[in-house]
């Protein structure tokens, strides 16, 4: 989330303006949900993002596989 902050902030004028976009983010969207309930949706969402990456980048998951390994 700071680095959605740091962003807002980066490309407003004011620290409040990037307040009242940040919490329009949140408002207004279902954006909120990814922080809720210990990270359920983010985790959903790279779930998914990892399926795709197998699915259309098969290589490319190998290397993230064996990168993770080798790291450990």
């Amino acid at each position: 989330m700071n680095y959605i902050a740091t962003f807002l902030l980066h490309v407003t004028e004011t620290e409040e303006e990037a307040f009242y976009i940040m919490l329009g983010l949140f408002d207004k969207t279902e954006f909120k949900e990814i922080f809720l309930n210990d990270l359920a949706k983010l985790k959903q969402f790279f779930y998914v993002f990892e399926r795709l990456i197998s699915i259309y980048l098969p290589e490319l998951n190998t290397y993230f596989k064996v990168r993770r390994f080798l790291t450990i």
